[in-house]
Parts: C-alpha cells; structure tokens; sequence
C-alpha cells in the first residue's frame, strides 16, 4: 500500500488516516491515565516495582481487569513491566505522582 488509501468515492492520504487513528487512540489512553490516578498506581510503585497480584490487593481491583490497565499503561510508557507479572513506573509515570516536582497528575 502507497502513501494514500482509496474507499469508493474519496482518497486519503495517510497522514489523514494516522491523525484520525491519533485522535481516536487519544481517548483509551487519557482514561487509562486517568484510572491509574484514581487508584493511586503511581503511588503504590513510587518506591519499588510491585507484583501486579499486591497492587490488584491495594487497589480492591479484579486482578484481570488491572493486569489490562498496567499493560495499556506499559504500551503507552507510563509503566513499565521488568519481569513478567512485576509493574514499575516509568519515567513518564513519575510525573503523574502527587509529590512530583511539576506534577501532572491534576
């Protein structure tokens, strides 16, 4: 495939397509940011990477559920998963902490 995309009656190009995909994209992760603030994610691992088992525990979240949250947030660099099943903040994440010099979290 070129650099434009055809349907029946208009092209379009490609950056067209990627914006949209952008804007679309946009949503799912302010929410899964947002989530994580809710639960205070950022502060169940601002000291140390914690097994994702104790942060469904410490949050009162289905295990599942959060296991999806915390991998979103690791494709998006906010987490970051070290080992299998173990969540850390990424450098990003720091900055959704409420004690974070120029803190994001608000």
């Amino acid at each position: 495939m070129g650099d434009t995309m055809t349907t029946d009656t208009t092209t379009h190009s490609a950056d067209d397509t990627i914006r949209l995909l952008g804007l679309i994209n946009a949503n799912w992760m302010a929410q899964a940011i947002r989530t994580a603030c809710v639960l205070r994610l950022p502060e169940e691992m601002a000291d140390a990477p914690q097994r994702m088992e104790r942060l469904a525990q410490a949050t009162g979240c289905d295990a599942d559920a959060l296991q999806r949250l915390l991998r979103a947030l690791v494709a998006i660099q906010v987490c970051a998963e070290p080992d299998p099943g173990v969540f850390a903040l990424a450098s990003m994440g720091e900055l959704l902490l409420d004690d974070a010099p120029q803190s994001l979290r608000a």
